[in-house]
């Protein structure tokens, strides 16, 4: 998340511990800059997480494709999915890319379970 978009609260806290003055804090120019690159790689690294991408997108719908013909809330496609991102250390994406992904997944599973049930599908 870009730090201009980190709530105040936060942004002062963290510039407390820090000791530096939160007023001071130019949190546009910081989320521009090289040094926020090289600071989400460090962090990274000492969690050692891995960026959301590819690897963990197909990571995540392999788990809610595995756990919608069972679970058929939304809420705990969403759970199981963080679950696996977690479980292979990757960073989670925003709640919205969760809800989609669970939302795609049931959605294809029930169109391949009750479609062909339809009067006249063939």
């Amino acid at each position: 998340m870009p730090l201009s978009e980190a709530p105040w609260a936060i942004v002062e806290h963290v510039a407390r511990i820090l000791g530096i003055p939160a007023a001071a804090l130019d949190s546009e120019a910081y989320d521009r800059s090289a040094t926020r690159r090289r600071h989400l790689v460090v962090i990274r690294a000492l969690l050692g997480v891995q960026p959301y991408g590819p690897a963990a997108r197909r990571a995540m719908i392999h788990a809610v494709a595995g756990a919608a013909s069972t679970k058929h809330e939304l809420e705990d496609l969403i759970n199981i999915a963080i679950e696996q991102l977690v479980r292979q250390r990757f960073e989670l994406p925003a709640f919205d890319t969760l809800n989609r992904a669970a939302r795609r997944v049931r959605a294809t599973l029930i169109r391949a379970v009750y479609i062909p049930c339809l009067p006249g599908a063939e």
